[in-house]
């Protein structure tokens, strides 16, 4: 009798000492499941701030081009030389192709060159620009009155910017409507004098073409809900690339009638949007009020990029849903609890 109590107390103790061990081992996991919850958020972040990075190089490339560009024309302000300069934009245009339209304007803001192909080398129509005064343009009255786009603390300075838009001017001559940003800087004499306006308007594909890189890496690592989006300083969609919504299609869609400066989702009230619009980068992970779905999240103010301008406010973020983010941690967690149970029963 007391040789079966004993076994018995020996029993209970051995099974005893296997739960106890096995929650250890359960909360050991579980702490090492939060680490790697935080490495995959940071992983998306990483992903953000290498996309920023290369934004913010190509912006700064963009904003010393105007200067460069605007120089190399030598300009004087003789009617006879627009034949020239009108070759030599289109030329640069074919160069670089970022650029949909470079113009030059005169001190009175009337219609000098542009180039006449694109930067696919087709035709394009400028004979609605001749003899179009731009006078009264934002970018072309901050240029004359020396309102420039400047970021002294970072260094960038020289060139006035507008924000991305449906450009008017790109959208007038190629009969569509076009995204984009512009650059716009002024042509000196020898004296100092400006003698006119140079303003080359990119289309805004130099972002996009980013954003389809990103995504394509991101489906490489098999983060197939990815999407990305990029905000402007009201916090308005300025670029909403989401190829699994939209049937796997990476083609970039601009949906100006009822997305692109239309939804706004930092009144939305969607995190990683009221984070940037306060200047704010980080990772997170929740239900994404827009998307409807749980979501992990990196998102990047660039802002703080060295090549970028501060005050234009532009902030990005790559999402993609939480559970194919964690499905290789979920897997193990499941995995290690069949195990510990299979111990303990």
């Amino acid at each position: 009798m007391k040789a079966r109590t004993l076994k018995t107390k020996l029993l209970m103790m051995t099974v005893g000492m296997m739960i106890f061990l096995a929650l250890v081992s359960v909360i050991q996991f579980e702490r090492t499941l939060k680490y790697q919850k935080q490495v995959a958020l940071g992983n998306f972040q990483l992903y953000a701030e290498s996309l920023s990075r290369t934004i913010s190089s190509q912006f700064l490339s963009h904003y010393q081009d105007a200067q460069v560009f605007a120089n190399a024309l030598n300009y004087t302000g003789n009617a006879k030389e627009n034949g020239r300069i009108s070759q030599a934009l289109t030329d640069l245009t074919k160069l670089y192709k970022a650029y949909d339209l470079m113009m030059v304007v005169d001190a009175d803001g009337n219609f000098v060159a542009a180039n006449t192909r694109s930067s696919e080398s087709a035709s394009i129509n400028i004979e609605s620009l001749k003899g179009q005064n731009f006078r009264k343009a934002t970018w072309f009255q901050n240029v004359m009155n020396g309102h420039l786009t400047n970021d002294r603390v970072k260094g960038i300075e020289g060139t006035f910017v507008e924000d991305v838009q449906v450009d008017p001017i790109t959208s007038q001559v190629f009969g569509e409507k076009r995204l984009g940003n512009s650059f716009s800087t002024a042509i000196r004499d020898a004296q100092g004098k400006i003698i006119g306006v140079f303003s080359a308007r990119a289309n805004f594909r130099w972002v996009e073409q980013e954003f389809q890189s990103s995504y394509a890496n991101l489906k490489r690592a098999r983060f197939d809900t990815a999407s990305l989006a990029l905000y402007n300083k009201d916090g308005f969609l300025a670029v909403d690339y989401n190829p699994p919504a939209n049937n796997g299609n990476t083609e970039i869609v601009h949906d100006f009638k009822d997305t692109l400066f239309k939804v706004n989702p930092v009144q939305m009230g969607v995190a990683k949007a009221v984070e940037l619009s306060k200047g704010r980068s980080g990772s997170l992970a929740g239900i994404d009020v827009r998307a409807g779905k749980n979501q992990a999240t990196g998102f990047v103010s660039l802002s703080n990029e060295p090549k970028m301008l501060s005050s234009l406010g532009w902030g990005l973020s790559i999402s993609a849903d939480f559970d194919e983010v964690m499905a290789m941690t979920v897997s193990a967690r499941e995995e290690f609890l069949a195990l510990v149970c299979a111990l303990v029963s």
